[in-house]
């Protein structure tokens, strides 16, 4: 469970608005909002001297400047003109609209949200630009209520809320229902599916990656009028869809061809060679994973340590721009490189968890769910290695409250018990589990450990018996299982039981 092999699936955030630039944005924005407030008061203080239909003349003369800025796509004017103009005509329902797109367009989503639900306008008029904001600021549960109601606003918004739907529901870890809203989506596109642009495409690739149904890529790809050449993105979701059905030499050539089309299409886009370097950076990474996957650690280690050392760790508050999941993976992988536990990788997992003992904020806004879930897990891992028994426990504790079925944090919990030597409470957890799991493999997993268990006190005979009864057939007869078995009932004095078990398997 250490290689999280899946690490990033390319979601653009789509043409809906522009990244916000890097760097700084907190202390601009909020030197930006200043400014916007004195002039919102000194406006204040001249159409106090206006009559009303003065100020309704002004207010045109500024509608005409608006509409010119937004035909020429500058959000900051926009922004400016439509809060001259509420300051002359407050509550005006067009220059509301404007104020809350600017906001958007220029990065300012907190200010976006509060002006969308200050405007009193309602969800069919700014819904979808508080939906997008929400998005934008990781309140993802949230997004996805806003960008399920509401209409109007045209032809092009209802497929923007539904383009919007499909990448919440993908950032929250619903892939198959994300699946089910690109097939919609694609289903009714003008032209069909082939037409719809290609970033569209290329996330719909991502979500059956995710979904587990990377198998059907290959028969997916033709449907949308793709081939891997098509954009580095697509050519890194097929990729992952060759990681994820364990072909890593083909898997390494994808995304080889992924980060040339990458380099091409970046330097055409004059990006410098830095910025071309920290785009494709989960490229870098994954490839990394398929270095260590066919036996090349050394290199694979080289490739993670220098993502962390040249973007400086993962899971910081200060850069928008640093991608927090793919060096999320680079300081996980690098610490399963080491081995699973000790305090080494305790340590170098340890920038990914905040004060409180989960992920830090900027991690859980850009994590899948499934992804969170691994880096925890093994977090609690390198805690068990490190003997910080207290601190394995509690987090094992709290992913079992998230995951009741995975088998991961009932394991550890019973390898932290066994480490103290409380042998018959590790048992009496690992069954607490088999009695509470619906998946036989899940269940067969604890049974090999309740073997392990019962070797560590003494009880080699029981052992046997333990794996003997593994749930699993293919498990159960496995020569490795078979072997162990038979050893542990030699080693208990049972002679013709472990006669037994070789006659059956």
């Amino acid at each position: 469970g250490w290689a999280l092999l899946r690490h990033r699936a390319p979601l653009p955030p789509s043409a809906m608005a522009p990244k916000p630039k890097k760097g700084g944005g907190g202390a601009r924005a909020e030197a930006a909002q200043r400014e916007r407030e004195a002039e919102a008061a000194a406006t204040e203080a001249r159409r106090a001297k206006l009559s009303e239909a003065e100020a309704r003349e002004e207010a045109e003369v500024l509608f005409a400047q608006l509409a010119r800025a937004a035909e020429a796509d500058q959000p900051k004017r926009v922004l400016r003109l439509s809060e001259d103009i509420l300051a002359l005509i407050p509550g005006d329902e067009d220059a509301s609209r404007a104020r809350v797109a600017a906001l958007v367009q220029a990065g300012d989503f907190s200010a976006a949200v509060e002006a969308a639900e200050a405007s009193g306008l309602g969800a069919a008029l700014v819904g979808f630009e508080r939906a997008y904001a929400l998005y934008r600021l990781g309140r993802h549960e949230e997004a996805l209520e806003a960008a399920g109601g509401g209409g109007g606003g045209g032809e092009q918004q209802p497929r923007g809320r539904a383009m919007l739907r499909a990448q919440l529901l993908y950032k929250l870890g619903r892939y198959g229902e994300c699946v089910g809203a690109y097939e919609e989506l694609l289903s009714g596109w003008p032209g069909g599916a082939g037409a719809a642009p290609l970033e569209v495409r290329a996330n719909a690739v991502a979500a059956h990656v995710a979904a587990g149904r990377g198998a059907e890529v290959p028969s997916l790809l033709p449907r949308l009028k793709l081939t891997p050449k098509s954009s580095f993105e697509v050519a890194y979701g097929v990729a992952c869809a060759s990681l994820a059905g364990g072909d890593h030499a083909k898997a390494e050539h994808e995304l080889q061809v992924a980060l040339r089309l990458g380099k091409e299409a970046l330097y055409d886009e004059d990006y410098a060679d830095e910025e071309v370097e920290e785009e494709l950076l989960p490229i870098t990474v994954q490839l990394a994973v398929c270095a260590a996957a066919l036996g090349r650690a050394e290199e694979a280690g080289e490739a993670y340590s220098a993502a962390i050392k040249k973007y400086g760790g993962a899971g910081g508050e200060g850069d928008e721009g640093v991608d927090h999941a793919t060096l999320a993976v680079a300081s996980n992988n690098l610490a399963a490189l080491a081995g699973a536990g000790g305090a080494a990788a305790a340590k170098r997992l340890e920038r990914l968890v905040g004060p409180g003992g989960g992920l830090r904020r900027a991690l859980e806004a850009s994590l899948s769910p499934n992804q969170r879930a691994a880096v925890l897990r093994n977090r609690a891992a390198a805690l068990l290695g490190a003997r910080s028994l207290d601190a394995c426990r509690e987090l094992s504790a709290a992913l079992e409250r998230e995951s009741p079925q995975d088998p991961g944090p009932a394991l550890l919990q019973a390898a932290a018990a066994a480490r103290e030597k409380r042998f018959k409470k590790a048992d009496e957890l690992l069954a607490a589990f088999q009695a509470r799991c619906g998946d036989a493999g899940g269940r067969s997993e604890a049974q090999l450990m309740r073997a392990q268990v019962a070797v560590a006190r003494g009880e080699p005979g029981r052992a046997a018996e333990l794996l003997g009864e593994v749930e699993d057939e293919e498990l159960r007869g496995a020569p490795a299982t078979v072997a162990t078995a038979v050893a542990c009932a030699e080693a208990g004095g049972d002679g013709a039981g472990a006669e037994a078990l070789l006659e059956a398997a």
